[in-house]
């Protein structure tokens, strides 16, 4: 057979895999859209050394026991849509908008994240080896610390402020080199 009609038939006929959440649930992707994604590759991987020659089953799942499905559902909606549409690249660091940098799609799509999203997001991410979502979800991060006080930081990500005020000012003396590179 020849290579163009080899992949024609892959093309009519995909292979689909399950990614199985920490609670059970399964999402159904093409393989092709997260074949680059760390973990699932390296596990893809042993299962086809596993089968040999035989052809992996329809119903061959992933697992991913530490990967909340929603979580696992939005990698899977970036994968897909970046599957042959590469993302922008994001400096390191960022020191403007982070919309500078991306794709409307990408903004929409952190756009619909709340910051629990966010997090869970990235720890998915990290927990796949998924580098690109990895970085846009961290860049959304970090441009929500730019040109912000301790104070807003704490109240966006709901940290509590365990110091005293004599601790704050020792914080401030020892951080005062920070405010010469804004």
């Amino acid at each position: 057979m020849s290579k163009k009609k080899a992949e024609k038939e892959k093309e009519e006929n995909p292979i689909f895999i399950y990614l199985g959440a920490k609670d059970g649930r399964k999402i159904k992707v093409r393989r092709k859209y997260v074949k680059e994604v760390g973990l699932i590759k390296d596990m893809f991987e042993v299962a086809e050394t596993d089968y040999e020659d035989e052809e992996i089953p329809d119903n061959f799942i992933i697992p991913l026991p530490n990967a909340p499905y929603e979580a696992l559902e939005k990698l899977v909606e970036y994968y897909t849509h970046h599957w042959g549409n590469e993302a922008e690249r994001i400096p390191k660091p960022i020191f403007f908008s982070l919309d500078d940098y991306i794709s409307t799609w990408d903004k929409s799509f952190l756009d619909d994240l709340d910051i629990p999203e966010l997090i869970q997001l990235i720890l998915c991410a990290n927990y796949v080896n998924a580098p690109e979502l990895l970085n846009l979800c961290t860049a959304k991060v970090g441009s929500m610390l730019l040109d912000n006080n301790p104070e807003q930081i704490r109240k966006t990500f709901g940290i509590v402020n365990d110091h005293t005020p004599k601790e704050e000012k020792i914080i401030k003396q020892e951080g005062i080199w920070c405010s010469l590179y804004k």
